[in-house]
């Protein structure tokens, strides 16, 4: 995913404010999806056919992200689309991730990306010891299968808050 840093894109309009649905889609469909030939439809009809199946669409500020969860299982799949530059998609992904631990109880997440520069990002994100990346045996879903620990990361930052006397 190519993320913009907010220091280039002042004038963006997702930097002012949110954005529709379809705005969002359309600026995640140009920055890639477009470079790769398929068209806008593409991913529209992506989050038609995750509504369709009963998928669960979490929006925050000008993220969405397509949430599958595993029956019976503390699993979820997740599939993000943004118009947020780096630095807003990044605290939104990390909301998000304590948000589904705390109140969902979600022990891990994952997706499919076709490189591993996400996988880098959640590094960064979630530490090293929570983000794995394997190669899909899926191809068709994309080259890796990226998987995050977000119940170990929603613990020891609990434990770390506990630590510093707070609640």
């Amino acid at each position: 995913m190519k993320m913009q840093r907010t220091q280039k894109l002042t004038n963006d309009p997702s930097i002012k404010g949110n954005l529709s649905a379809e705005e969002i889609v359309k600026t995640d469909w140009q920055r890639n999806y477009e470079k790769f030939g398929f068209p806008l439809n593409f991913l529209r009809q992506k989050v038609k056919d995750h509504i369709d199946m009963g998928g669960q669409i979490v929006r925050m500020r000008n993220t969405l992200t397509l949430l599958t969860m595993e029956k019976g299982s503390d699993e979820a799949m997740f599939h993000t689309i943004t118009a947020d530059v780096y630095e807003v998609y990044m605290s939104m992904m990390q909301l998000l991730a304590l948000g589904l631990a705390k109140a969902r109880n979600i022990q891990t997440i994952y997706t499919y990306v076709s490189d591993k520069s996400p996988y880098r990002m959640a590094k960064k994100l979630f530490g090293d010891k929570n983000v794995d990346i394997q190669e899909s045996e899926l191809e068709q879903n994309g080259k890796y299968k990226l998987t995050i620990n977000i119940g170990d990361y929603y613990r020891s930052g609990k434990k770390f808050v506990e630590e510093q006397g707070g609640n």
